[in-house]
């Protein structure tokens, strides 16, 4: 998908994976190949100018998906998202990502749309997007065990929806 220019399913095995394994050496490598897909089609030029390019030549299933990715990426740089860390901005492009994701399903059919979305689209509907990203991003360092630890009643409820 990434060879096709297809960000969103080649994102969204890499979601998963990280789900089943978020704190290895090769969890390390994919959690940053995930990251580097949030950032693509998005250069800032000057203080004032932010260049946003988008692909309307790939999927057109997920197109919508493509863009809001590529503007939830221009707005974490204003300056009213600069004091947030990492961690919650990447939180928060996961939760426009999934919740854009529920709201496309509709009648789609096919693999993407019939195996990953409805999962995705589950934590953005349930309110889970928040334990779920700090759990794949553990491998990242501390502020992640720490969001855990402090948050244990939110990454529970993760654990028991994942257990359904």
């Amino acid at each position: 998908m990434d060879i096709k220019g297809e960000r969103i399913k080649a994102m969204l095995p890499l979601y998963y994976f990280l789900l089943l394994e978020p704190n290895s050496e090769r969890s390390v490598t994919e959690y940053e190949r995930l990251k580097s897909y949030m950032d693509l089609g998005v250069e800032r030029t000057s203080p004032t100018n932010i260049n946003v390019s988008l692909d309307l030549s790939a999927d057109s299933d997920f197109g919508a998906a493509e863009m809001m990715l590529s503007l939830n990426k221009a707005a974490s740089t204003i300056p009213e998202n600069e004091d947030k860390s990492e961690l919650e901005r990447f939180t928060e492009t996961n939760r426009s990502v999934f919740g854009i994701l529920g709201d496309m399903k509709g009648d789609n059919k096919g693999f993407w749309w019939e195996f990953y979305v409805p999962m995705f689209a589950d934590f953005a509907e349930a309110d889970l997007v928040e334990p779920f990203s700090y759990y794949i991003s553990t491998s990242q360092g501390e502020e992640a065990a720490t969001w855990l630890a402090e948050n244990e009643e939110d990454f529970n409820r993760f654990q028991k929806w994942f257990e359904k």
